[in-house]
């Protein structure tokens, strides 16, 4: 298993690739897949770069707050996001990303087994975070090059 600062580290380098799509899809922030490219329509895979983004970045405040709360940490409430631009969807992710930061820089090796709110570890959520930067920075970047 991962420590708690392996896991920061992921969460921290999973930041950057997110940063990037998102800086790359602003000329084309609301277009979605055309109907047949293989998308699932009406599901994640059929959404544009703004709802991805929307969507990623409203993720790290849940994960934040059950690893939060599975430690005993002060609740932190996801705020009404609407990001317009890749522009604000940047300034969101960085209040976005300082939350969940806060929320793993209190994680020690020995809490990583505590069970978070999902009915998972606080390691699990971790790795989560992690890796769901990693699969939207993926499909936003996808998009953006198929424009």
């Amino acid at each position: 298993m991962a420590s708690a600062e392996q896991l920061r580290e992921a969460s921290r380098g999973a930041l950057a690739p997110l940063r990037a799509a998102i800086e790359g899809a602003d000329s084309d922030w609301e277009r979605v897949p055309a109907p047949g490219d293989g998308s699932d329509e009406g599901g994640e895979e059929s959404w544009s770069a703004r709802q991805a983004a929307e969507h990623v970045i409203g993720a790290d405040y849940a994960f934040a707050r059950a690893i939060g709360g599975a430690l005993g940490q002060e609740a932190v409430e996801r705020p009404e996001m609407t990001l317009p631009s890749a522009r604000e969807a940047l300034a969101a992710l960085a209040e976005s990303s300082a939350v969940l930061d806060a929320a793993l820089a209190a994680v020690t090796d020995a809490e990583l087994e505590v069970e978070t709110r999902f009915g998972r570890t606080v390691a699990w959520v971790a790795e989560l975070a992690a890796t769901h930067r990693l699969e939207h920075a993926g499909q936003i970047e996808a998009l953006t090059a198929g424009a």
